[in-house]
């Protein structure tokens, strides 16, 4: 199985389960079909099959393309992987990611954080411990200074690496 088609069956498993990548492997063999069709193939009802095939739509990693019926008026789409275009999917996924990663790297520099130690809390800010007088707003315990460092760092250490992704990608 080529690298491509690898890539993309992750990607519906990832957005869509199981389901998901019944329906990517399954297109991958046809090229091409409709929504019944794919629905009769792999044994799952047309809503399920329909959900699934506009959420990887959405997603970039199917396209379908649209017929009308000149007698009827009926309308049938043609659902297929465009194969040619994973590397753009992946890289605009890649993208997406580093937008999220650097907000959150950005929330957790700028921002002290308070936490009392209960794996069932979260940790909250400074003004968010003031208001509260320093008590955890759900289980009521002592607030104590929390260190993201290792988070910070963590965050930092995957921008890094996927940022390398992506230039090495555009480069290519």
């Amino acid at each position: 199985m080529e690298s491509r088609e690898k890539t993309i069956i992750e990607l519906a498993k990832v957005f869509a389960g199981e389901n998901g990548e019944k329906i990517v492997k399954y297109l991958l063999d046809k090229k091409e079909d409709t929504d019944e069709a794919i629905s009769a193939g792999i044994d799952l009802p047309i809503g399920t099959v329909r959900r699934i095939l506009y959420l990887l739509h959405d997603k970039g990693v199917i396209s379908c393309r649209v017929e009308r019926n000149p007698e009827t008026g009926w309308i049938t789409y043609f659902w297929f992987i465009p194969i040619e275009q994973i590397n753009g999917v992946v890289y605009n996924l890649r993208r997406k990611l580093i937008a999220r990663i650097e907000k959150r790297l950005e929330y957790e520099t700028t921002n002290i954080f308070y936490w009392c130690g209960n794996n069932e809390c979260p940790k909250i800010t400074f003004s968010e411990a003031v208001d509260n007088v320093f008590r955890c707003p759900q289980c009521g315990r002592r607030l104590k200074p929390y260190d993201n460092s290792k988070l910070i760092a963590a965050l930092n250490w995957t921008l890094s690496r996927l940022k390398a992704k992506v230039k090495r990608a555009f480069e290519h």
